[in-house]
């Protein structure tokens, strides 16, 4: 992968990502798509499996995936909270759930959802092979607490359970090496995880070993103060080696579940230890929007698009609603003008919302520029099932006119 700096090329590493920014709105409402923007429909392209769930062993129900581009067709795949069912007797000791975050490497490319995907197990060298099964990438929080209980620390029980949990991930330019951004959570339902820390970690591809392990910048404190939206770092994007963007979200008006009108803030630094370390000192820009676009910030990601012809561009998708529905948000550079190209509508996600009145919701939704291309922009999200019966990480493939 080339270094060279976007602003001169333009064709860097992309840093696809995620996650989550939380909205604190809960109820039901439908979203106002806008009239002068295509809704697109999002075509099924399967759902992101290992070699050993094509094999049958077992059957894994993960809640997020990011992917990043490696050389050869390759990508780092990094999941949310894994659940492992095994076809036939679970193996002694082997783990059924694993929180915080789980990843596999394997070959992706368009058209269709990886299935050859083989599991890392941290220290252990990819010559070696796939693991078996899962494994935990991103350890387990030292500590968060329980909201509303001063001191009382979460742990696995029936209020919920502590997390490290991967909000985006990116290849720094002209290494093997990714960088990892994380949240420190109390997941206590799957619509209430307070944010309590944040911070990095860096993963060598070439070696399954963290060159930096996980490093809590901004750490837990006892009375479980939640971070406030402008330090809930998401999406990583390398511009250059000496420059890292990353975005920060909220949403700022909305009835119930439904975001009408959200805001987005950029942070770019030189990713130093020491600016690392600072980094809530930064400096934030709010992204500016074009006219009749607006953000809906439920939940954000966003990536950026290295195009083989053509301008190349930063994408953000944004879920406005817990019913599926997405936004297609498209800039040529971090801070905007960012423009809305297309709505979509996510399969099998409005039917469980329904079924499940509001209870039981899609998220995780992300895009895969090295899927995407050529008027195809490839996304993953987390489709679940009533009673946990078959969740599973899904992608399908949006044809938007704008991306040709």
């Amino acid at each position: 992968m080339s270094p060279t700096s976007p602003r001169r090329r333009r064709t860097h590493v992309v840093l696809v990502v995620l996650v989550a920014t939380l909205s604190g709105l809960t109820a039901r409402g439908p979203a106002n798509a806008s009239t002068q923007v295509p809704t697109v429909t999002a075509t099924p392209l399967g759902v992101v499996e290992g070699t050993n769930e094509a094999s049958g062993i077992y059957e894994l129900h993960r809640d997020e995936g990011l992917s990043v581009a490696l050389d050869g067709g390759q990508s780092l795949w990094i999941f949310g909270d894994t659940v492992v069912h095994y076809s036939g007797t679970k193996p002694a000791g082997a783990a059924s759930f694993f929180p915080s975050s789980t990843a596999a490497i394997g070959p992706t490319g368009p058209g269709v959802a990886p299935t050859g995907l083989a599991e890392i197990q941290v220290g252990v060298p990819p010559s070696a092979g796939g693991a078996a099964g899962p494994h935990h990438f991103l350890p387990l929080p030292g500590a968060v607490y329980v909201p509303g209980h001063v001191g009382k620390v979460c742990t696995v029980s029936g209020q919920g359970y502590p997390a490290r949990w991967p909000t985006g991930a990116a290849r720094i330019p002209g290494t093997t090496k990714v960088f990892v951004t994380f949240f420190d959570v109390c997941a206590l339902s799957r619509t209430s995880y307070p944010v309590e820390g944040w911070g990095y970690a860096i993963f060598d591809t070439a070696t399954n070993t963290f060159s930096v392990p996980a490093t809590e910048v901004i750490l837990p404190r006892t009375t479980a103060y939640v971070l406030p939206w402008t330090r809930r770092y998401i999406s990583p994007i390398f511009e250059s080696p000496t420059e890292l963007v990353l975005f920060t979200s909220t949403c700022l008006a909305g009835v119930k579940n439904v975001c009408t009108s959200g805001a987005v803030n950029v942070t770019t630094i030189n990713p130093t230890v020491a600016n690392l370390r600072d980094i809530a000192h930064a400096p934030q820009t709010a992204t500016m929007t074009a006219p009749g676009t607006r953000w809906r910030t439920h939940l954000l990601s966003v990536a950026y698009y290295p195009a083989a012809s053509g301008p190349s561009r930063f994408i953000a998708l944004t879920q406005p609603d817990t019913t599926g529905l997405i936004d297609v948000v498209s800039s040529g550079t971090p801070t905007g003008p960012w423009t809305t190209i297309a709505h979509a509508q996510l399969p099998g996600c409005a039917a469980i919302f329904e079924a499940s009145v509001g209870t039981t919701v899609c998220y995780a939704i992300v895009g895969h520029p090295e899927q995407s291309g050529n008027g195809h922009l490839v996304v993953s999200y987390y489709l679940p099932t009533l009673h946990n019966v078959d969740n599973r990480l899904v992608e399908v493939d949006l044809q938007i006119a704008a991306l040709r």
